[in-house]
């Protein structure tokens, strides 16, 4: 009976193994959000800017970076905090972080929370390559972590 209850077991776990998956992703993220009707910050043009809902940000060689394929959307009136993420040349992007009804707290938490984030998440070791990234040049206006920790307690 328990050799029955271990082939059972084993059968079941095969049978969801990603190696015997039968359903195929055919399609590149580029294709997947052209058929939806939506884009990604990868999309965006130089000088452009457009809304996202969070930030995915990594570090690689002492910098900041964000991952290209998050997505745009509208943001609702009231969310706290909102996202701007503008597009330079070079691949590089600038990103402004704001809150409506005097949500500067909640502003200065989500930044402090993105930079310690990024310290914790080597951009390479999170299996993003450099054509997934995009290095943020300042983050409302500052340009370094440092700056950032300066302007006082959070």
């Amino acid at each position: 009976m328990r050799t029955y209850a271990i082939i059972a077991a084993m059968a079941a776990f095969g049978a969801s193994s990603p190696a015997t998956a039968d359903f195929r992703l055919e399609m590149s993220g580029e294709e997947v959000r052209e058929a939806l009707g939506r884009r990604a910050v990868e999309d965006l043009e130089v000088g452009e800017t457009a809304s996202v809902r969070s930030l995915n940000t990594c570090s690689q060689d002492g910098g900041l970076f964000l991952y290209t394929m998050l997505g745009m959307e509208p943001i609702a009136s009231g969310s706290i905090p909102k996202f701007a993420v503008t597009r330079l040349p070079n691949r590089r992007v600038s990103i402004a972080v704001s809150a409506e009804d005097g949500g500067e707290h909640a502003v200065r938490q989500t930044i402090i929370g993105s930079i310690a984030g990024a310290h914790t998440r080597n951009c390479g070791v999170a299996g993003m390559s450099e054509d997934q990234l995009f290095r943020v040049t300042t983050i409302n206006g500052l340009g370094s972590d440092r700056e950032v920790f300066r302007q006082g307690p959070q």
